[in-house]
């Protein structure tokens, strides 16, 4: 099986392209080196903020910082989730990103659509001047999971070309949500990754990223 890694980048988010690449090498390096039983997306939004601004970070042609402070409309102070910018050797002012993110488990684009919502309500609370001309973008994690239910009766042989279909036919629904950029990374490492305790009911086989910006 091979990986299945698809980038919607539009517009100003073409840009993204090389953080996208980084992202599939860091998620394929910590599953290497963790026997394929453990992924970071797979835990907190905080997990995900942290693994994509190291992914920045090494592309050498970004700048990232986490939770930085910001002051919030109405509230006071407060912490922003990720700042990235690029680097231009030619000294161009190349605009940057504000981030807030929210993490999710499904396959439902409405699910998607509302924490893209939320995602976007938080960081617009950042005013643009706070934002220092940077474009304000709301970001969901979604870890969609795979029930083991529904691959346990296939054939071994058979189990991974079902899976890697339910793959691309999850993330062909899950386009269907209104987001101006996505990204999916479903790595061969993690084909067949489980969770602990209740989440041992699924297969949680990759990642999926959306934005919106404001």
């Amino acid at each position: 099986m091979s990986d299945i890694i698809i980038k919607n980048l539009k517009d100003k988010f073409e840009i993204f392209d090389n953080i996208i690449d980084s992202l599939s090498s860091v998620l394929k390096k910590y599953g290497e080196n963790t026997n394929r039983y453990d992924c970071p997306y797979y835990y907190t939004e905080r997990s995900n903020i942290g693994v994509l601004s190291s992914a920045a970070l090494m592309t050498n042609s970004w700048i990232s910082i986490e939770e930085f402070g910001v002051t919030r409309r109405r509230s006071g102070l407060g912490r922003c989730d990720l700042y990235l910018k690029p680097i231009d050797e030619n000294n161009n002012d190349h605009e940057g990103f504000v981030i807030e993110a929210k993490k999710v488990e499904t396959k439902s684009p409405n699910r998607i659509n509302e924490k893209l919502l939320e995602a976007c309500e938080q960081v617009k609370k950042i005013s643009k001047r706070n934002a220092g001309g940077s474009t304000r973008v709301g970001v969901v994690f979604v870890v969609p999971p795979i029930k083991k239910d529904s691959v346990s009766q296939k054939h071994s042989y058979l189990k991974g070309m079902f899976i890697e279909d339910y793959i691309n036919k999850m993330i062909e629904k899950m386009e269907h949500s209104e987001a101006d950029f996505s990204a999916h990374l479903y790595l061969d490492c993690f084909r067949y990754l489980t969770g602990t305790g209740i989440y041992g009911k699924n297969y949680y086989p990759g990642l999926s990223i959306f934005g919106r910006s404001l």
